[in-house]
């Protein structure tokens, strides 16, 4: 499926309610030439919220597209701003063609 397909869904609208883990930790999943890189953070811990936080922002500048999974593993939903109650977010790189 083309990104452009997934729904994109903004975070300050709680569209993302389902995406949203019951637990206390949130994971990242970037996806580059390497493999994945999970960075793992505690809801409860602000020091690490920033750390994925930055993680995700110097990310997307660098052009990845950030999908919310749902946490049945269900279809994800871009989106543009990191959110800490998320339970998974994968980062990958922009496909580009030629």
């Amino acid at each position: 499926m083309n990104p452009t397909e997934y729904p994109i869904v903004p975070t300050a609208v709680d569209h993302l309610a389902e995406y949203r883990g019951t637990g206390p930790t949130g994971q990242l999943c970037v996806l580059d030439q390497t493999g994945d890189t999970k960075v793992m953070w505690n809801r409860a811990n602000p020091d690490e919220v920033d750390a994925a936080r930055d993680t995700f922002n110097k990310l997307r500048k660098k052009g990845h597209i950030a999908y919310a999974v749902k946490p049945d593993g269900g279809q994800g939903a871009v989106v543009t701003e990191f959110d800490a109650s998320l339970e998974k977010i994968i980062l990958a790189p922009a496909v580009i063609g030629g």
